[in-house]
């Protein structure tokens, strides 16, 4: 059972279910098979990111989407998988300046997120193979949902 737990600062509108069906579709592609999972996915502003990127990644600026893995005591006892925070502002931005919709936009930003609680990296110590095997899990998954959802 993979339960999604979802927020949303003030005014901002989200397509809950596709959202939580994104996630899950994504955990089955990338083959992960825990029977009890949860995942926190949190819609913001740019000035709530830039926050939280600046106090844990060091960063002054706004980004598209964090992801946060929890301690291990946490996913060894509760099945807690970790945190997704996505921007809906640089999404915005990211959408228009890449050619898509917002929802195709929101609906990368959830599966990127999730492949980190994976455990998959692009960035920090990843090796370019690393990097070539995330982003190619990550448009495998996105060609499926395209042709289910846009």
């Amino acid at each position: 059972m993979v339960e999604i737990i979802m927020n949303a600062e003030e005014g901002i509108n989200i397509p809950r279910r596709l959202l939580m069906t994104t996630i899950k579709k994504t955990l089955q592609i990338a083959d992960y098979n825990k029977k009890k999972t949860t995942i926190s996915l949190s819609l913001v502003r740019d000035a709530t990111i830039k926050t939280l990127n600046k106090s844990f990644r060091g960063k002054n600026s706004a980004t598209d989407v964090l992801s946060f893995i929890p301690l291990d005591i946490c996913k060894t006892h509760n099945g807690f998988l970790g945190d997704i925070i996505i921007s809906v502002d640089t999404a915005k931005k990211n959408a228009k300046e890449q050619g898509v919709t917002l929802k195709e936009e929101l609906l990368r930003l959830s599966v990127h997120g999730v492949l980190h609680l994976l455990g998959y990296d692009h960035e920090f110590n990843a090796k370019k193979k690393d990097a070539d095997k995330m982003f190619a899990l990550q448009e495998k998954i996105m060609n499926k949902l395209r042709v289910e959802f846009l």
